[in-house]
């Protein structure tokens, strides 16, 4: 993906949205803003640090939304040092974490 991309969460859900990028494995800055919070991720050819337990649960907040913006801007990012992974695995995780889940757990 070389070209920017931004649009309604109405017409490409969150979830929708993270399996495009991480399919076709680009670099640059995602952002995610809905009325339950935001999400901006680094991503680095489809994949993503290792988010904590708070951020997997403000995900899963965001990722339920319907109604919001994203804009995904193509950039060359720092390597993924660590843990990472794919946005669809994120996606994944996100919506399967229970409030009373540890992050190790999922």
């Amino acid at each position: 993906m070389s070209r920017a991309l931004s649009g309604s969460l109405e017409h490409l859900s969150p979830p929708a949205l993270l399996r495009l990028v991480s399919a076709t494995s680009p670099s640059g800055i995602l952002i995610l803003e809905t009325d339950e919070g935001a999400l901006q991720f680094e991503v680095d050819r489809g994949r993503v640090r290792e988010p904590s337990e708070e951020q997997l649960r403000l995900a899963r907040k965001v990722l339920a939304c319907r109604t919001g913006n994203f804009t995904f801007q193509p950039q060359a990012v720092d390597p993924i040092e660590g843990r990472a992974l794919s946005l669809s695995s994120l996606a994944e995780a996100a919506e399967s974490i229970d409030t009373d889940t540890d992050i190790e757990a999922v």
